[in-house]
């Protein structure tokens, strides 16, 4: 069933059974995650890649009797498994999800078979397959049956699609069927024993209610946590992929947009998560139908009918019922949810994306959210709830209403408290800022929507795939990326990626060699500068302006232009026409590559970050570089903008209330609080006594140049003290505020203790100053 090329050679089979190296073992080991739960010995990775000098005379005999099979591997072979619910409420056994956790030791070697087998993933898997493969994406096979679907539309054909439910995948897998895999792609005969040793004789036990059960001796399937599982299942699942495939070529049926790629395409597979698509034929569904049959027997997969679903783009109601009766499943409706991600053939509206929303209020409205401190939220704002867009974002340019919607609850998380009226101290914009452009890193999610789509323009001319295949003979017509034009007839995603192209040549450059990539007039060739600027007479009545250099040797001055060249404008074409085949290469490709990183390849902080080049605004790098909470870097972040909740700042969002300050009875604002009030004058009074000053700063701009002058070579610690001070007062006054409670001595106390717990937490590189910082708290 498999051709020569689809089948592992000599030299694969050789790099895949060598001996194991000392040096291959720990590369394998680090490459490991931390913080995963450990197996059944309770040794955790770190244990390993902490104490690997001391133990790798221990480990690498082990390596080398299981590459000579002398390794009684069912020794290691053991596991617990661990369930966990997949839904809120989950009270039956399909609800759960079976995690095991495997012994360290085993999953090393099992980490070792997996990295040796990565080279080699696009000889085994076909191209439909996009699960936990270097370099393919899972939003590659989304991106493809959106345009398949699009296509199929636009075309006004009828066009059925199955997306399948596979119950248990990995449980189920026949160990014989995936042994037999193996043989036929010509695997050696030794890696096949050692994957035969791996998967038979291993024991597991089921932890219920933190108590473990009896050992018992699986049959079948592949274990979820074992680090070679999923390119085994894949392994599994490509020979359903080679049978649609094969039965396409036979003529047996014909997948969607067949004159787009040979065939069409009838399958896309992101592990078990799998697509049919094929033409309205009763035939065809009926083949189907036995290929999944067939396929089940074999490989000891069952196939869900019954949660399956079935979708048609311009069938009637009467034939999509024959379909949903033949394959025993529901009808289903546009938008499809593959993967995660809503999916039409036309544009989604807003309502499809009401879904991300309940995500947004499941995470922010947790009990354990209102315990965090103004720090806590800020790290859950970055790391969990700016991200849950971020995967939709790399399919669709969000409508600004989408965005919105979405930035409230990220915005309301941060200032916020439940039950508890909450004041929005800085715009938003500002706080969706790099730190180095004097934000909080925030994301804004317009930037980042940019420069999540503006990566398929890189895609598309660095890689190969499925995606690119449909996308280059859809839309390019033989053209180039920088001459693709908008067309009314382009699908929903694909407009929006014409709409961040500008973006995608902005950083784009290209290595000028043959000409058949770079812009004539629009790419600089290698002198630091453009064509178009240095003959822009003869660019303005050029007629193509979006030509390739490879073109020039064809173009003459007749026929190139708008209208006759004058003698002048004549020389200057000929002269340049003559420097641009001097520097041809004619045996070489052009390369592109990206010129905003210095890799030289695209990345989308790259992309972020030359969006915000033209913000201005200070990057207050001595507050975010300072080693104190980051409840108080935040808190210093907002007393350099006058955003703290100081009184003045509470009667401008109509707080109704005494605006006297707590110690005294002027008016509250963040300049007398810290600065003027007879309180805080008392302070700066007291360190201006310890440093040798009698001069105390009038406000906090003022702070380091009276730190710099009278405390010279402790730069290190003049943001500590800052806050210590600063944060002292702010505590003292709430305590004045809401307990009547005030002792100039306790602030003293606390100000003291602050700073002796900070600076001792620092790494000081200044000598004298640790002496210092060791006498604690009352020197």
């Amino acid at each position: 069933m498999w051709c020569d090329k689809e089948k592992l050679g000599d030299i694969e089979n050789f790099l895949l059974t060598r001996p194991f190296s000392d040096t291959e073992v720990k590369n394998a080991l680090f490459s490991m995650k931390h913080n995963k739960a450990p197996g059944p010995d309770n040794i955790p990775i770190e244990f390993f890649q902490s104490c690997w000098d001391v133990v790798k005379d221990d480990v690498m005999p082990l390596f080398h009797w299981f590459h000579e099979n002398k390794l009684d591997v069912e020794r290691l072979n053991y596991g617990i498994i661990t369930l966990l619910p997949k839904v809120v409420g989950a009270n039956k056994m399909q609800q759960f999800r079976p995690i095991c956790l495997l012994r360290c030791i085993y999953k090393l070697i099992t980490k070792v078979l997996t990295i040796r087998l990565e080279p080699h993933v696009d000889i085994l898997f076909s191209r439909h397959q996009n699960a936990f493969i270097k370099n393919r994406d899972i939003m590659d096979g989304i991106m493809s049956l959106h345009e398949i679907l699009h296509h199929t539309y636009a075309q006004k054909k009828v066009g059925i699609v199955l997306k399948l439910d596979f119950e248990k995948a990995y449980d189920k897998v026949n160990w014989d069927f995936l042994l037999e895999c193996h043989t036929k792609r010509n695997f050696n005969p030794r890696w096949t024993e050692w994957i035969r040793r791996i998967l038979v004789g291993g024991t597991v036990s089921v932890k219920l209610n933190d108590e473990v059960g009896e050992y018992f001796q699986s049959a079948k399937g592949v274990r979820q946590g074992d680090p070679l599982s999923p390119f085994l299942f894949n392994l599994a699942a490509d020979c359903l992929t080679k049978m649609v495939l094969k039965a396409q070529s036979n003529g047996l049926f014909t997948g969607l947009a067949a004159d787009l790629v040979e065939n069409g395409v009838a399958i896309l597979q992101y592990a078990d998560d799998t697509i049919l698509c094929f033409e309205d034929n009763i035939k065809n569904a009926l083949n189907i139908k036995l290929l999944l049959y067939l396929f089940e027997i074999m490989s000891g997969l069952k196939i869900n009918f019954v949660k399956s679903e079935i979708f048609s783009i311009g069938a009637d109601d009467d034939i999509m019922r024959k379909y949903a009766d033949m394959f025993n499943c529901e009808i289903g409706t546009f938008p499809i949810k593959y993967l995660g991600m809503p999916i039409s053939y036309a544009g989604l509206k807003c309502s499809d994306w009401s879904f991300v929303d309940d995500k947004f209020i499941s995470h922010g409205e947790s009990w354990i959210s209102e315990s965090l401190s103004s720090g806590g939220r800020l790290i859950k704002v970055n790391a969990v709830l700016s991200h849950i867009p971020s995967y939709y974002m790399s399919m669709v340019l969000l409508k600004k209403s989408t965005l919105e919607k979405w930035d409230k609850p990220r915005r309301k998380f941060f200032w916020h408290r439940k039950g508890r009226r909450g004041y929005n101290m800085v715009k938003w914009s500002r706080v969706c800022r790099s730190k180095t452009k004097g934000g909080l890193g925030v994301k804004d999610l317009r930037k980042q929507n940019i420069s999540l789509l503006t990566k398929w323009w890189w895609k598309l001319e660095k890689k190969d795939g499925l995606w690119q295949d449909i996308v280059k003979a859809k839309y390019f017509q033989k053209t180039s990326v920088a001459k693709i034009k908008k067309k009314v007839s382009d699908s929903p995603c694909w407009k929006n990626i014409m709409k961040v192209k500008d973006y995608y040549m902005a950083g784009r450059g290209v290595v000028f060699k043959k000409g058949n990539i770079a812009s004539l007039w629009l790419d600089d060739l290698g002198e630091n500068f453009l064509l178009k600027d240095k003959y822009p007479d003869l660019f303005e009545i050029c007629l193509d302006k979006d030509c390739t250099v490879d073109k020039i040797e064809s173009m003459n001055h007749l026929t190139s232009f708008r209208r006759r060249l004058s003698p002048a404008m004549l020389q200057n074409w000929e002269d340049m026409k003559q420097w641009v085949l001097d520097k041809v290469c004619a045996d070489q490709n052009d390369e592109v590559y990206w010129k905003l990183d210095n890799s030289r390849l695209y990345s989308t902080k790259s992309m972020y970050r030359w969006l915000e080049r033209n913000l201005a605004g200070a990057h207050y790098k001595w507050i975010w570089g300072a080693k104190i909470p980051l409840k108080i870097q935040i808190f210093l972040w907002q007393l350099f903008q006058n955003s703290i909740l100081t009184r003045d700042n509470m009667k401008k969002r109509q707080w109704q209330g005494d605006t006297k300050c707590s110690f005294c009875s002027e008016l509250e604002s963040a300049q007398h609080l810290f600065f003027g009030c007879s309180v805080a004058k008392i302070i700066w009074r007291t360190l201006g006594v310890v440093i040798g000053t009698s001069y105390v700063p009038k406000t906090i701009w003022q702070v380091y140049s009276w730190l710099y002058a009278f405390l010279p070579g402790f730069y290190e610690i003049y943001t500590v003290g800052l806050a210590a001070v600063c944060w002292s007062i702010w505590l003292a006054r709430n305590r004045a505020t809401f307990e009547n409670f005030f002792l100039s001595i306790l602030l003293l106390k606390l100000l003291s203790q602050l700073v002796h717990f900070w600076i001792t937490g620092q790494v000081c590189r200044n000598q004298r100053w640790q002496i210092m910082s060791r006498r604690g708290p009352n020197c």
